[in-house]
């Protein structure tokens, strides 16, 4: 299995040879990005990966330049069956194609954007800033947001409206994530995750962190424990919550959203109670 390595001899250009250890990726080869090269790689990233499976491609953190550009033409659209992203550079980087297993542990405080295909596929992010496009596919992915410890750039991750995330297990242990779309499986053991717009969550389970509640979708359940925090943030908004269940120490402080809250079912079994406004509505 052949090791290709960037240079950028000649310019950004993907498909030139010259910008190559030997020539540029083909089928199978695993491709490197590394400090030394003379030129970022950013365009015709599509045009030379589309259709290309590589078995490993890594960015280290000597890389510094831009990696692609805006523009379908420029995101990286390779099968990628292992992605390991230490990318150190401030600018931007453009993923597209599938990821079957990745890390993402940025250097830089550079913004990775993602429309690839992660159907059951496994990301971890460590540090750096990402953003799911709305053309991004992550049905049954298991994605986890874990800083590392140290990171200059704690992970931001975003998830655009619009993005495919049914069935998707997001775990979050710190950093911060905010989603425009629909979560499916949530567990939050630290850090900070908003919702916003219309998204929902079918299932939330809180044992750290906080989880604010902007959005005007229905949180079908939530378990709220450990010293988790669960918020409402606006007021305009109607907010369903179905089924909570609290716990331990958990703290649910609705009152933000005044009377436009409902909680259908509430169970419990901890020191607290939820925090609501007059007028708001809910069964225990």
């Amino acid at each position: 299995m052949a090791t290709t390595i960037w240079t950028g001899t000649t310019d950004g250009d993907f498909t030139d040879d010259t910008n190559w250890s030997g020539s540029s990726p083909a089928n199978t080869n695993t491709v490197l990005f590394r400090d030394g090269a003379s030129n970022g790689c950013t365009s015709a990233l599509q045009t030379g990966s589309n259709g290309e499976t590589y078995p490993k491609l890594s960015i280290s953190r000597g890389y510094t330049y831009d990696f692609g550009a805006s523009g379908a033409a420029n995101y990286l659209d390779a099968t990628l069956t292992e992605l390991s992203c230490e990318w150190g550079g401030n600018g931007t980087a453009y993923f597209d194609g599938a990821i079957t297993n990745g890390v993402i542990d940025c250097y830089g405080s550079g913004l990775v954007k993602c429309q690839s295909d992660l159907t059951s596929g496994d990301l971890s992010i460590r540090a750096g800033r990402v953003q799911f496009e709305s053309a991004a596919d992550l049905e049954s992915a298991d994605i986890r947001i874990c800083p590392r410890a140290g990171a200059s750039t704690p992970p931001r991750v975003t998830i655009d409206s619009g993005a495919t995330t049914t069935t998707s297990t997001i775990t979050v242990g710190g950093g911060e994530l905010v989603s425009a779309q629909a979560l499916v499986n949530l567990f939050i053991y630290g850090g900070v995750v908003k919702v916003t717009g219309t998204a929902t969550i079918a299932t939330v389970r809180m044992y750290g962190g906080t989880l604010l509640w902007d959005s005007s979708g229905t949180i079908t359940t939530a378990y709220v424990g450990g010293n988790a925090t669960l918020a409402t943030t606006e007021y305009l908004r109607e907010k369903t919550l179905t089924t909570l269940y609290m716990d331990h120490d958990g703290i649910v402080d609705l009152r933000a959203g005044g009377d436009h809250v409902t909680v259908t079912n509430c169970w419990i079994s901890g020191a607290n109670s939820p925090m609501l406004s007059p007028g708001a509505k809910i069964a225990i």
